[in-house]
């Protein structure tokens, strides 16, 4: 048998009980901050709105670049407008036939 596995079967002194016990409230006690922090409202408020302008910034640097490979006559980007385009038509005139 092992040292370890000889120490399983030994009860635990007082003070090896007590050591234990704080080292279990001092997880808790991060885990708690933890889950505090994850569940702070104006903390996820603050990431949500980096979030939100990170994309708004992101969608405006594409669309610029859309628009400026559409004035350099780019064909990949003037075909993608021709889709576009009828798609919303025809999106447009299903709508209106099915409301007849």
């Amino acid at each position: 048998m092992s040292a370890s596995e000889e120490n399983k079967d030994k009860p635990l002194s007082a003070e090896q009980l007590e050591a234990q016990l704080q080292q279990q409230r001092e997880q808790l006690a991060r885990t708690v901050d933890e889950l505090t922090d994850q569940l702070d409202p104006k903390r996820n408020l603050a990431e949500l709105k980096q979030q939100l302008s990170d994309t708004a910034a992101s969608a405006s640097d594409e669309a610029q670049a859309f628009i400026t490979r559409l004035r350099n006559g780019d064909p990949r980007a003037t075909q993608l407008v021709g889709i576009t385009a009828t798609a919303v038509v025809a999106l447009v005139g299903l709508v209106l036939i099915r409301r007849r």
